[in-house]
């Protein structure tokens, strides 16, 4: 149960860390809007999955998804630790 559970929450830390730094990129290539036609979604998510939907984004909005996003990675990793450990003094 326990391997199952640690199998989970390291593919649920790739797909967080993989749109965060979607979302990072993203946050990257519109902060120079200057040097581009405005703000533009670039996104392997938005590709393959429409994830963002509506183009009224502003890169504050960028910022925004990318910091929540950054922040639940954050998390995960943390869980990934506590299931870690957890699982290392079960087997001693």
């Amino acid at each position: 149960m326990m391997k199952k559970l640690r199998i989970l929450s390291l593919i649920a830390l790739l797909i967080t860390t993989f749109v965060s730094v979607d979302l990072g990129v993203n946050l990257l290539y519109n902060l120079f809007w200057e040097y581009h036609d405005g703000i533009a979604v670039n996104s392997i998510l938005h590709g393959l999955f429409g994830i963002f939907g509506d183009s009224m984004w502003s890169v504050e909005r960028f910022f925004d998804a990318f910091k929540t996003s950054v922040w639940i990675s954050f998390l995960v990793f943390a869980e990934n630790i506590v299931l870690a450990i957890v699982d290392f003094s079960k087997k001693k």
